[in-house]
């Protein structure tokens, strides 16, 4: 339905996203779905990265 908002974690481009949505007068439920999604998987490609790049656990 309103997949572009998946897209709405992006860096830059996802602020002017939320708004044109908005001014779209997109249905609320529908399009905070779709933010929860990019945003869960923005957050697991962010973990995935920094797991991979720092595999051992830190001893301080």
């Amino acid at each position: 339905m309103f997949p572009t908002e998946i897209g709405s974690r992006l860096p830059i481009v996802g602020d002017p996203l939320c708004a044109v949505a908005g001014w779209m007068r997109l249905p609320f439920w529908p399009c905070v779905a779709y933010m929860a999604v990019g945003k869960l998987l923005r957050y697991l490609v962010m973990t995935a990265v920094l797991l991979y790049l720092l595999p051992q656990p830190f001893h301080w």
